[in-house]
């Protein structure tokens, strides 16, 4: 693998947070990860790890690869002088709303990648959660990446913890699904949002449950949507023993009472039975 030594950060500035893992695969048997932290300010540390068996499964090429990259308005571009030879290593990171795209702007050996490894593509974040549709309303998955293609599920407009498993190149639409690829299908991305870390997610068997820790003369607030400044759409007495737990969001739970009122709390307010 060939040395690199010193090298210069140019970039366009990031107005949110990039850090986690992202990863690109492909059907090549391409395997890399890109794994971002930030130091201070815009500027970021990074750890890149390609690989790829060319479908040789005796044979495995690989390339790593650590530096700093400065990260502004999404756009970030490495470039590092090769030891001892007048080329560089180079390559432009830009943050989608989807997806982060890597594009090498000179030889992917450049950067001691080796054969047949390269760091091009489209890596994906941790996981995606439903944006931009109403509370009322559903996000149709289609069997093909068209709005005239068959329905064959939806997402609720809360929704996440769903994985994008690829997007088709020049449109708005992505194969995505949720609980590990057994159901997927075609969304246009411009309702998906991505996040770089995973969304804790807990899926409960219509568990029991009851309101603790709000005083006698309280209410515990249910919301439109699991976060504290979501509409409120509804309120449960301070001894409410008449709940179902449906599922849990980050520290919210979906639950319902007799009367049919239901909306996401506060775990901490719950007494969740098992």
């Amino acid at each position: 693998m060939k040395k690199i030594i010193t090298g210069l950060l140019l970039s366009l500035s990031c107005l949110y947070s990039i850090s986690g893992t992202y990863s690109f695969t492909d059907d090549k048997e391409t395997g890399n990860t890109i794994t971002l932290k930030k130091i201070k300010g815009n500027m970021y540390s990074f750890d890149m790890s390609v690989s790829n068996t060319s479908g040789r499964m005796d044979t495995l090429f690989t390339g790593e690869l650590s530096g700093k990259i400065r990260i502004n308005n999404g756009i970030g571009r490495y470039i590092k002088q090769v030891e001892g030879e007048n080329s560089l290593c180079e390559f432009q990171l830009i943050f989608k709303q989807v997806e982060l795209e890597i594009r090498t702007l000179n030889n992917n050996q450049d950067c001691g990648f080796g054969m047949n490894v390269g760091v091009d593509g489209d890596y994906y974040y941790a996981s995606y959660s439903v944006i931009k549709v109403a509370s009322d309303d559903i996000l149709n998955v289609r069997k093909s990446a068209s709005s005239k293609s068959k329905v064959i599920g939806t997402f609720n407009p809360w929704d996440d913890n769903i994985d994008v498993f690829k997007c088709k190149p020049n449109t708005n639409w992505c194969l995505a699904g949720q609980y590990e690829g057994d159901f997927s299908g075609w969304v246009n991305k411009k309702f998906l949002k991505g996040h770089t870390t995973p969304i804790f997610y807990n899926q409960y068997s219509s568990n029991k449950c009851s309101v603790q820790n709000v005083k006698g003369n309280d209410t515990l607030s249910l919301r439109q949507f699991p976060r504290s400044n979501s509409k409120k759409v509804g309120v449960l007495k301070y001894n409410a023993n008449d709940l179902i737990a449906y599922s849990e969001r980050n520290n919210w739970v979906f639950v319902k009472n007799n009367d049919g009122i239901s909306g996401w709390a506060n775990k901490r307010f719950l007494n969740i039975e098992w």
